[in-house]
């Protein structure tokens, strides 16, 4: 929102009929589109699915029927050992995901600091 209304505001800046934007200017302004772009992009990634594992109903009812036949302390280590594979998933799958949105707030603040920039250069040089 807050770069649209930048955008706005050196369109309305202009004199002319045609807003037009300082030749440099313009290269900054593009440059704020192409980052609100991959911003934008970089967002949508921690929406997208992903793969984790997931046990199946059969694999699940076989494997306590074979653990239940196992001592205590051998069906317990297995149990934890696959709880533990679960949690280093989910662990890289969070990581993904956040390493897609800390891009997009990046990207999100690169554009609206060039959108200033544009306004300054707009307004000292136009």
């Amino acid at each position: 929102m807050t770069i649209l209304l930048g955008l706005a505001g050196l369109a309305a800046h202009a004199s002319s009929s045609t807003p037009v934007l300082p030749h440099g200017a313009r290269y900054v302004v593009a440059a704020a589109v192409i980052a609100l772009v991959l911003s934008s992009l970089s967002a949508v990634l921690p929406a997208l699915p992903q793969v984790i594992l997931v046990a199946n109903v059969q694999d699940v009812q076989k494997a306590v029927r074979d653990l239940a036949r196992q001592p205590a302390r051998i069906a317990t280590t297995r149990i934890l050992q696959t709880r533990l594979r679960q949690v280093e998933d989910e662990r890289r799958v969070n990581r993904h995901k956040a390493w897609g949105l800390a891009a997009a707030i990046a990207l999100q603040s690169v554009a609206v600091a060039l959108v200033a920039v544009a306004t300054v250069w707009t307004v000292i040089v136009g």
